[in-house]
């Protein structure tokens, strides 16, 4: 398992936090890290982030992609593309938001199968419209699968892909986005789990999780919305509290 941070700009600053808390995820072996940003992570964030961490820019995990394709809030979709369609990573990643800081040790396996861990239920029409165009899945289970984290297996994706006629992830990006409109757009983390509910539900375990959402936003705060300062203390508050992990949401 590998881990995949996607970040913008509004959440740099948090980086440190957020990869530092990674150590709370239990694995048999070490975890190599990438933070994918869309331009180059400051450098006085850079040092202050602990690892060996592989940096890259959003056109070279997909590059030469034109976003103008796009029609519906391209920069956010663009991402989901990443998450979904990125090859980077081995075929077994772990995404996690570059909000989120885990608070305590943490598995993506149980009983020798990977893990869903499920959040808030957001039963958000156009995903759902989303997906029963481009793979006639619709709603699959009774709860989303939309989370702040999740462990992607890319060979199950592909072996989905493959039987409804995609043979690589260029060929899915543009099909993704060509059923796309404002009232039809994907949710990676709804798709993923609908492939795996609907096409392979052996292969993972469900449970949920508990977690804290914060958020502030930049209109009221500014762009860097939670200051170093605040993210200490959040972290010293939830520290002993009952909670797998928080996240400290901007919202534009």
């Amino acid at each position: 398992m590998e881990i995949l941070i996607p970040t913008h700009p509004k959440d740099y600053n948090k980086l440190p936090y957020v990869v530092s808390s990674c150590a709370n995820i239990k694995s048999n072996w070490a975890l190599n890290t990438y933070v994918v940003s869309p331009t180059e992570i400051p450098a006085d964030i850079k040092s202050r982030i602990i690892g060996d961490i592989k940096y890259l820019l959003d056109d070279e995990v997909i590059p030469n992609f034109d976003r103008s394709k796009i029609p519906y809030r391209p920069n956010w979709i663009f991402q989901q593309l990443i998450k979904l369609t990125q090859e980077v990573t081995g075929p077994e990643y772990l995404c996690v938001d570059s909000d989120l800081i885990f608070n305590r040790p943490i598995s993506f396996y149980e009983d020798n199968k990977r893990l869903f861990l499920l959040g808030q239920d957001q039963n958000h029409q156009p995903y759902f419209n989303w997906q029963e165009k481009f793979a006639g899945l619709g709603k699959v289970y009774g709860h989303s699968f939309i989370n702040e984290v999740m462990l992607f297996d890319r060979e199950l994706l592909s072996t989905f892909f493959r039987e409804i006629g995609i043979n690589n992830m260029a060929e899915a990006r543009e099909k993704i986005v060509s059923y796309i409109n404002k009232d039809a757009y994907p949710s990676e983390f709804e798709f993923f789990g609908s492939v795996v509910e609907k096409r392979f539900p052996e292969r993972y375990n469900k449970r949920h999780a508990k977690t804290v959402q914060l958020g502030r936003t930049v209109a009221q705060y500014g762009e860097n919305a939670f200051s170093q300062n605040d993210i200490e203390n959040a972290i010293r508050f939830y520290r002993d509290k009952d909670v797998d992990w928080f996240t400290l949401h901007t919202w534009s």
